[in-house]
């Protein structure tokens, strides 16, 4: 075996062509895709005056030249690939060169060569083809020979070649200007640059990178501050200035301190409007007051209270806001759920649905709707104050359902009522608490709690759950045996699972699109902790089937539980509802008898039979002594 490199470099061309294809293909769908995903642009139909802009993305980045050079290079590699002439060695086939298939006999092998020999043999050609025909008279003598030998054909047939096997060469994909002399300097000064250099530099900013952030892309320094901050006792505004204070907006270059001058004016519209919303006054955090934070603090409290932003830039930075807010939330719940506070819990979740519906802490669910103002809710909640709830006023009459929201035009009104029936109406069937295989509940037993959460309202259908096709057993060919599934944990589930299926959330001020996804926690309002870990459940379309397991209190009483069910998009739908059980002493348990041996003697005639004869003989060839039975082994 002899290794050349590739004097033509073909083959170099063609792994430099796969490498730009498989970098330039995966490169080019996610540019395009960026070009087309508007980051300022709603993915939900919005009935309001956007209070977004387009981000203005610069033509020539680095992705868009590396694209844009790629594909020229790909080309001019295909077309140099193209027009490159490659000679190859024809393979020697001496059936091909005396016109022979090859299986031919050996009679008609020889009559072959006979015909060739007298048409080829230069003796007998004229004299302009002479040396022609000397060539191919030595082809077709050396082809008979091969095929007449047994030796030499024996070789051809198993390596291809009457003398037996060949060296052969391998060419190295590399071209030979690669190691000439003149060129090695160069050569050397490129490795060293790569992975002497610009390796070593990535790697360590990949790094420096990794070791800043958690495992939920939040920087550690963030996460420390909410840590250290966050007790027992935070409200939903003191976690909306624990948010402001996130050092992601101090780093995010595209919030900036430009356009200062129009901050004061819009703090102050936003002080008067929560003023006149909420009487409580709106003012700079005490904790954490700068002017970054305060900024931030504006801002979401001018999308909670959907003040207008006047100012493009300032448009653009309350939209960075609010949706790196979204995301700072999961690092606030993973440490208020790792410290198994209840309220904390669910107030994240309510802040969640702050951010998502533009509605600010209490206020009036009915502004979820299209076309309907804070001052028609006002007007509904006057005339009819139990209808303040959007599954309350989709539930009255349509007549007087209309008469409420008469100062919608009939197409706004017709606009209202879909978006309205397509919001859903949760509720919770046949919550029970039970231990498998017992009648009671007994102290520290565990404790298996069910039930059935929709979205469709008390009486709508639950969707059955379909049962796991059974499985083979791999010891008894033939036997079939039901699969298990307890169903505990199985709600937790990656938020990315089944996102086609789930609805999306109608969400006309956020700009990102949501879908809905329900929190189902039970926990003691009184002693602020949670039973089991809040479980989050990503693939609800119309029931669920909740099913979690825990441990029983450890003495016997009465004890009352909560189950909370809170959506993180959707305000006024949230379902609370008060459980009882009742754990009582082990001695209630009721008396169960011994079971009967149901195991027959085996057959006489059948081999345990036999055996068991046997054993008995043994046994009475034991010796008795003064009256007592004493067995061989004593």
């Amino acid at each position: 075996m002899k290794y050349n490199f590739d004097e033509t470099g073909v083959n170099f061309n063609y792994f430099l062509l796969c490498f730009l294809v498989l970098s330039l293909v995966p490169t080019t769908i996610s540019l395009i895709l960026s070009r087309r995903a508007d980051l300022g642009a709603p993915k939900t139909a919005k009935h309001y005056k956007s209070k977004y802009i387009r981000r203005q993305k610069p033509l020539v980045t680095k992705k868009f030249l590396f694209v844009t050079l790629g594909w020229i290079a790909t080309a001019f590699l295909i077309r140099h690939i193209q027009n490159t002439h490659v000679e190859t060695a024809a393979a020697w086939d001496p059936f091909e060169i005396l016109s022979l298939p090859t299986s031919s006999d050996h009679a008609q092998i020889k009559k072959q060569y006979r015909r060739l020999s007298l048409q080829w043999h230069p003796d007998k050609v004229e004299a302009d083809v002479r040396e022609e025909a000397a060539d191919k008279y030595v082809q077709i003598t050396k082809a008979y020979k091969v095929l007449t030998d047994d030796a030499a054909r024996e070789n051809y047939e198993k390596y291809g070649h009457p003398d037996g096997r060949q060296t052969y060469d391998m060419v190295i994909a590399l071209p030979q200007w690669l190691v000439e002399s003149s060129t090695s300097p160069f050569v050397l000064a490129l490795y060293g640059l790569v992975f002497g250099l610009l390796m070593p530099l990535y790697v360590g900013r990949w790094w420096y990178r990794s070791m800043r952030y958690t495992k939920e892309r939040i920087l550690n320094r963030t996460m420390g501050l909410f840590f250290k901050e966050i007790k027992e006792g935070v409200t939903v505004p003191d976690l909306v200035d624990l948010l402001t204070a996130s050092t992601e907006f101090e780093q995010n270059p595209g919030y900036g301190q430009e356009d200062e001058s129009e901050l004061p004016v819009l703090a102050d519209r936003v002080r008067i409007a929560v003023e006149a919303a909420s009487g409580e006054p709106f003012e700079r955090s005490i904790k954490f007051k700068s002017d970054v934070a305060y900024k931030a603090k504006v801002l979401l409290y001018a999308h909670f209270y959907r003040v207008e932003v006047g100012n493009d830039r300032l448009r653009e930075q309350q939209q960075i806001v609010v949706i790196q807010s979204l995301h700072l939330l999961t690092g606030v719940h993973a440490i208020v759920e790792a410290y198994n506070w209840l309220h904390p819990t669910l107030y994240t979740i309510e802040l969640n649905q702050m951010l998502v519906q533009a509605i600010p802490h209490y206020g009036s669910p009915l502004l979820q709707l299209p076309h309907v103002t804070r001052d028609l809710v006002t007007e509904i909640e006057a005339r009819r104050p139990q209808s303040s709830n959007v599954n309350k006023l989709r539930d009255l009459p349509e007549a007087e359902g209309r008469h409420l929201l008469s100062a919608l035009a009939p197409e706004q009104y017709a606009e209202t009522r879909a978006i309205m029936d397509s919001m859903p109406c949760p509720s919770v069937r046949d919550a029970t608490f039970q231990v498998v295989g017992d009648e009671i509940i007994t102290p520290r037993a565990i404790m298996t709690f069910t039930a059935t959460l929709t979205t469709k309202g008390d009486l709508a259908p639950l969707t059955p759950v379909t049962p796991k096709a059974p499985r083979s057993s791999p010891g008894a060919e033939g036997q079939v045996v039901e699969d298990e599934d307890d169903g505990v944990g199985r709600l937790i589930s990656d938020p990315l699972v089944a996102l086609a299926e789930v609805p999306e959330v109608y969400a006309p001020y956020c700009s990102v699109a949501k879908h809905a996804f329900w929190w189902a926690v039970l926990g003691d309002p009184r002693s602020n902790r949670f039973t089991i870990d809040p479980i989050r459940i990503t693939d609800l379309k119309t029931s669920k089937a909740i099913k979690v397991q825990f441990q029983a209190p450890g003495e016997p009483g009465t004890y009352a539980l909560t189950l909370f069910i809170k959506s993180d998009s959707y305000t006024g739908c949230d379902v609370t509802l008060p459980l009882e059980f009742t754990v009582k002493s082990a001695g209630d348990l009721p008396y169960e008898s011994e079971p009967e041996d149901d195991i027959s003697e085996p057959e006489a005639d059948s081999l345990a039979g036999q055996m068991a004869q046997m054993r008995n003989q043994q046994a009475g060839t034991g010796g008795v002594v003064n009256g007592d039975e004493t067995s061989d082994d004593e």
